[in-house]
């Protein structure tokens, strides 16, 4: 009797550890085909991410991905901590657009109070959290927004070289759903991958910047903006509008590098690019640097008197600004237009050919009447 008593035990104990084994094995082999299904939704982005041109385009694909890849969550939103020391939402799922308005301090955003944004966390309790550490104005926008009275939150910082970025919220509204313990880590394999795609494609928008902007000034070069005049060309002639192209030499910019030296000659094209972007409209005008001291302006839903007042105003400015406290150097340029019509067909050389004549032009006429 002792000995089956014995016998049906130990088979009893070796039983429940196989079933426990079992499981084990069970819970790991769903984890690693939860993780194989994370890396294989990131290959399956890859091209969407590379066609990706701006970070708000990212972070909304960021976003998109952790929503999609975790079962319960129903909205959704991407801050990013800028200049200023707040972070802004730049992207929402679920809620009003209006919460792209608001920022919030560092003290109002939950990972603070709970570990100083050093690790993800599953939240539980927002209403309390919101009562307690988010100013008054802040929560009542929320309350009027519909964006309070989350149930459950995955919340989880993103880093850059050691350096936080953002954070991402996956929430629910649904009254009963708690995010779990295995939510939480794969939000945080999520998070790792989100981080190595964010550092790719900065680096890759560094490096786009390089090629399309002009090293000195910091504006277009001439390689992007002849694209991007072939594109405006396209749009003028199916929209049958009119565009204005303007190029502009500096006067005497060689007297100014002999007597000054190119440093001083650096930043006196920086001075006239910076006076330059403070006439132009920035929603409409196309601006570049072309070649050492010349450069071209594109003017869209303008005219010929609004380009010239344009221009003019930016040769007054230049007059009465000063350059780092060079007070003899005076900055002056010569500028040559072309009107643009849809319906003549002019390829881009003739178009720079004919603004370069009137340019010469200019440049003759104040010669002659300094003589």
């Amino acid at each position: 009797m002792d000995t089956d008593f014995i016998l049906y035990f130990v088979i009893g104990v070796l039983t429940i550890l196989v079933i426990k084994e079992y499981y084990k094995i069970k819970k790991l082999r769903e984890k690693l085909l939860t993780l194989q299904k994370v890396n294989d939704h990131f290959y399956l982005i890859g091209n969407q991410i590379n066609k990706v041109t701006s970070k708000e385009d990212l972070y909304s694909v960021m976003l998109d991905t952790a929503i999609d890849l975790i079962p319960e969550p129903n909205k959704g939103s991407v801050l990013i901590l800028e200049e200023d020391g707040k972070f802004h939402f730049k992207v929402v799922r679920g809620f009003s657009e209006e919460l792209k308005n608001l920022s919030l301090s560092r003290e109002e955003v939950f990972l603070h109070e709970t570990n100083n944004f050093s690790d993800s966390v599953i939240i539980t309790n927002s209403p309390e959290f919101d009562e307690q550490f988010m100013g008054c104005n802040n929560r009542g926008k929320l309350q009027q927004i519909g964006a309070l009275g989350i149930k459950s939150t995955l919340s989880t910082p993103i880093y850059l070289d050691d350096e936080l970025v953002g954070v991402i919220n996956i929430d629910s509204d649904e009254e009963g759903t708690i995010f779990t313990k295995d939510d939480l880590e794969l939000m945080k394999h999520i998070r790792n991958q989100l981080q190595l795609v964010l550092k790719n494609f900065i680096i890759q928008d560094e490096l786009r910047y390089m090629v399309n902007h002009d090293y000195l000034t910091g504006i277009y070069n001439k390689r992007i903006f002849n694209n991007i005049l072939k594109i405006e060309l396209e749009e003028m002639k199916k929209n049958h509008t009119k565009l204005f192209l303007a190029t502009i030499d500096i006067d005497d910019f060689k007297k100014i590098n002999d007597n000054y030296g190119h440093m001083i000659g650096d930043k006196t094209l920086q001075h006239f690019t910076k006076v330059l972007r403070k006439n132009l409209n920035r929603n409409n005008d196309i601006y570049a640097r072309v070649s050492g001291d010349e450069f071209v302006v594109l003017f869209k839903d303008s005219s010929d008197e609004k380009v010239r007042k344009v221009l003019n105003n930016t040769r007054k400015m230049l007059n009465e600004e000063v350059i780092d406290n060079i007070e003899d150097i005076n900055v002056n340029f010569s500028y040559g237009i072309c009107e643009i019509d849809y319906d003549k067909n002019l390829c881009i050389n003739e178009i720079f050919n004919i603004a370069d004549k009137n340019m010469y032009k200019d440049k003759k006429r104040k010669g002659d009447m300094r003589m």
